[in-house]
């Protein structure tokens, strides 16, 4: 059983991902309640006050309310908008290219993997961020975004991933995203520090 502070805590981190969730336009009001109802569930058990529940599913609402609100006083071209434009032209020349991908590392290629294990041919890489990478960005710390190739010649996989990156570095900055990369595999794509402004898409 879950002593006081440790359910304060746990409410605590509840609230504060509803309110990065919200501002990230990632998904829509409904989602984010259903969302919110599952992440009570999972971290606190079925044996919760309704009004904890109520309240929380209220901040939700509120959230992506205010996200649409603020959305009115955006620039016509956000750097969210680059970001998207360059990741869709990543998909569109044959790398995988994905946004708040799994939650780390290793569950977003689960889920690039599983996108280039059903397509009819291989794609050539994939280059992803995940959702700790946006909860970072969202709170004003950059963005880091993973590549990496798709091959069957072990020796070539570590240039063909930084061909890659030399090429997803070159989208982002035609998209008007300053991007930076060190060159070498050790080190993940990074945007500097912006302001998240990211409009929410049904399609997402």
């Amino acid at each position: 059983m879950l002593k006081d502070d440790d359910t304060t805590d746990i409410v605590n981190t509840i609230a504060e991902w509803i309110d990065i969730t919200a501002q990230s336009g990632m998904v829509s009001a409904d989602d984010l309640v259903q969302q919110t109802r599952d992440r009570i569930e999972d971290d606190l058990g079925d044996e919760v006050d309704e009004g904890l529940v109520a309240r929380l599913e209220e901040r939700a609402r509120a959230g992506i309310a205010k996200r649409e609100a603020n959305e009115k006083s955006w620039p016509p071209v956000t750097m969210n908008d680059r970001l998207d434009r360059a990741f869709q032209e990543m998909n569109k020349a044959g790398i995988i290219a994905l946004q708040g991908a799994g939650y780390t590392m290793s569950e977003g290629w689960d889920e690039a993997n599983d996108i280039a294990s059903s397509m009819p041919q291989q794609p050539r890489g994939a280059v992803f961020y995940h959702w700790q990478d946006l909860e970072r960005a969202v709170k004003g710390e950059g963005l880091w975004i993973a590549y990496g190739a798709y091959t069957d010649d072990d020796e070539a996989q570590e240039e063909l991933s930084l061909a890659i990156a030399r090429e997803a570095v070159d989208i982002l900055k035609r998209a008007e995203v300053p991007a930076t990369w060190e060159g070498t595999i050790d080190n993940r794509i990074f945007i500097a520090p912006f302001t998240w402004q990211r409009r929410y898409h049904s399609d997402d």
